[in-house]
């Protein structure tokens, strides 16, 4: 392996680590002030560049909010009086 593989890998790892110290934190912050469930997602996020699993499992995620976000707006807008 060559040293400027080495570092590459090295610099990857190195970013997978904080970007799951990232999401730790924001679990930690649920139970401490702070914003704890914004930086715990942007830290899933981040994590999920490098790992295609974890990406699947957002992307379903993203789509069932979706839906339940549609289902809502037109439950609401069914029962809002109209005039």
């Amino acid at each position: 392996m060559e040293r400027g593989q080495h570092a590459q890998g090295l610099q990857r790892w190195l970013l997978v680590g904080l970007e799951a110290l990232l999401m730790l934190a924001g679990l930690v912050m649920l139970v401490l002030p702070g914003p704890g469930l914004l930086v715990a997602l942007a830290g899933l996020g981040l994590l999920a560049r490098e790992f295609l699993g974890l990406a699947r499992v957002l992307d379903r995620g993203e789509l069932a909010l979706h839906s339940a976000f549609l289902r809502v707006r037109h439950w609401w807008r069914q029962r809002a009086p109209r005039g």
